[in-house]
């Protein structure tokens, strides 16, 4: 019995609009899990939560909590900058090409796209 393998195609980032500022990106793949870290934050609003995709079936979240002084750095003032970090990860199931989208949703449910991941499993 072989073991699945997760391997990146594409990563692409949504232009910044609306009120969510974040970025993401692709930490990791080993085996069939698939790791995503990045940040998010909402100004003069809750805190996000960031779902991952898969045809419009929620695969992952993550509320951000983990601190990040680098994004308060490049944010001085803004007081959801430093907990803004988020982990997501993810177990690879079947074989194919997917296409992952990650958004945030604010607390009222408006969501914004933050960008694409597409992955390829074996």
């Amino acid at each position: 019995m072989s073991t699945a393998a997760v391997d990146i195609e594409e990563v692409v980032h949504a232009p910044a609009e609306g009120t969510v500022q974040g970025y993401f990106k692709v930490k990791e793949t080993a085996g069939n899990l698939l790791r995503i870290v990045g940040w998010a934050f909402s100004e003069g609003a809750e805190a996000p939560s960031i779902e991952v995709m898969a045809k419009d079936e929620v695969v992952g979240s993550a509320t951000p909590q983990i601190l990040r002084p680098d994004v308060a750095e490049l944010f001085p003032g803004v007081e959801a900058a430093l907990p803004s970090g988020f982990e997501i990860a993810l177990e690879a199931h079947g074989s194919g090409r997917s296409e992952l989208e990650v958004e945030a949703v604010l607390p009222g449910g408006s969501r914004q796209h933050l960008g694409r991941i597409t992955v390829v499993v074996e």
